[in-house]
C-alpha cells in the first residue's frame, strides 16, 4: 500500500498566523508540519486537537497515518479504538481504514525509508523516526547504511535521551539480539520501565528466555510470555512460530502443531503479495460505504485473530446495512406519498386511474 502522510490542504492565514485555538486549526498546523517534514511537531498537535475536540476525524486519522510510518503497533492500536469509542458511528469509515493499515501492512521499503530519512532530517529531535529508521535498516541493511556498532550506538543514545520512547527501547533490544549482544540485551530488557511492557517487551524477553535459556524454568517462561505478548497482538505470526517451537521442546506436540498451523495460516493471509490487491480493492475510499467490502475486512480480520478490529468492522457494517434500510424506506415513503396524493388528485376529479 502507498505510504501518503497528511497531505496538507492548506489554511487562511489568519488560521495559522495567531496561537491556535480550535481543534480544526491544530489539524491545519499539524498538516502543515508534516508538509515540511516535522512528524514529531505534527503528532504533539494532533494529540492537542483531539483534547480539545474528541470528535475531530482528521486529528485520529492523520496521528495514525504517522504511526504506520513509524510502524508503531501498540500505540497504533490503543490510539485506534480510542478514536472508535469516541469518534460518532457515522464517522468509523475512514477511521477503519487507517487503523485496519496500520496494524496489518507496512509500507514499502523504499517509500518508509524517503519518509522518515526526511523527517528525521527536518528534525534532529525527532527520537520515533530516527528509531524508526535504524529499525528499518537493521531488518533489511544497505550498503550504504550505518554499520552494525554504529547503530547500536545511535539506537543507545536514542534511549538515553528519549526514555519513554517504546519504539527507540524494542530497535535497541532487537538489534542487541541481532547481533549477540546478550548481556547488553538482558540489560536493556531490565532497564525497561515498568509503564512500557507490553506486548513488545513480552515477546522480546520471551525470545530472550528461548535463545538463552540456563535452565528448564526458563523455556516455561518464555512460553507463558509469548501467549501474555499474543493476547495482545494475536496477528503476530513470528511470536506465534517462537512459541510453536518453545512448545515442542517442552514436549507439548499438539499445542505445538496446532500454534504453528497458526501462524502459517495467519502468513498466508497477511502476505503482501495477497493482502495488499485485497486491501487495495476494499479500503479504497470508493468503498467504504460498500457492506460486502466491509464484510470481507471483518473476515480477514477474524481469521488472523484480531477479534476487536473485526467487532468494529461488523458494526460498521451494520450501520451501513441500516442507513441502506433507512434510506429505501424513506424512498418508498416518499414514492408511496406520491403515489396516494395523484390518485385522491384522480378520485377527486372524478376520473379513473
Amino acid at each position: 500500500m502507498m505510504l501518503v502522510v497528511g497531505r496538507w490542504e492548506g489554511s487562511t492565514a489568519n488560521d495559522l498566523t495567531e496561537r491556535p485555538t480550535t481543534a480544526r486549526q491544530l489539524v491545519a498546523l499539524a498538516q502543515r508540519d508534516l508538509a515540511e517534514g516535522a512528524a514529531a511537531r505534527a503528532e504533539r498537535h494532533l494529540i492537542n486537537a483531539v483534547q480539545r475536540d474528541s470528535r475531530n476525524l482528521d486529528a485520529w486519522r492523520l496521528r495514525l497515518e504517522i504511526l504506520r510510518a513509524e510502524d508503531r503497533l501498540a500505540e497504533a492500536h490503543a490510539w485506534g479504538f480510542q478514536a472508535l469509542q469516541a469518534l460518532p458511528t457515522r464517522d468509523h469509515g475512514p477511521l477503519l481504514r487507517a487503523l485496519t493499515l496500520a496494524l496489518l501492512t507496512e509500507p514499502p521499503d523504499d517509500q518508509a525509508r524517503a519518509v522518515l530519512e526526511r523527517w528525521s532530517a527536518a528534525d534532529p529531535n525527532d527520537v520515533n523516526a530516527q528509531a524508526a529508521l535504524l529499525r528499518r535498516i537493521g531488518i533489511n541493511p544497505r550498503k550504504e547504511d550505518p554499520h552494525v556498532a554504529q547503530r547500536l550506538s545511535m539506537l543507545e543514545s536514542l534511549v538515553r535521551r528519549e526514555p519513554a520512547s517504546l519504539l527507540a527501547r524494542i530497535a535497541q533490544v532487537e538489534a542487541l539480539l541481532d547481533t549477540g549482544e546478550i548481556e547488553a540485551a538482558r540489560q536493556a530488557l531490565e532497564n525497561w520501565p515498568q509503564p512500557l511492557r507490553g506486548a513488545d517487551w513480552w515477546r522480546l524477553q520471551g525470545r530472550f528466555q528461548q535463545d538463552h535459556q540456563r535452565n528448564p524454568a526458563d523455556l516455561q517462561q518464555a512460553i507463558a510470555l509469548f501467549r501474555m505478548a499474543l493476547s495482545q497482538r494475536p496477528h503476530d505470526a513470528a511470536t506465534r512460530f517462537r512459541l510453536a517451537r518453545a512448545l515442542a521442546a517442552r514436549g507439548q506436540p499438539e499445542e505445538a502443531r496446532r500454534e504453528a498451523d497458526s501462524a502459517s495460516l495467519i502468513r498466508e493471509r497477511l502476505d503482501p503479495q495477497r493482502l495488499g490487491p485485497q486491501l487495495a480493492r476494499d479500503l479504497a475510499p470508493n468503498r467504504l460505504n460498500d457492506p460486502q467490502a466491509a464484510a470481507r475486512v471483518e473476515t480477514l480480520a477474524r481469521q488472523v485473530g484480531l477479534n476487536d478490529l473485526a467487532d468494529a468492522w461488523h458494526i460498521w457494517r451494520e450501520h451501513l446495512s441500516h442507513r441502506g434500510e433507512r434510506r429505501s424506506l424513506h424512498h418508498d415513503q416518499r414514492v408511496g406519498g406520491r403515489l396516494r396524493v395523484g390518485r385522491d388528485r384522480v378520485h377527486h376529479q372524478g376520473q379513473p386511474i
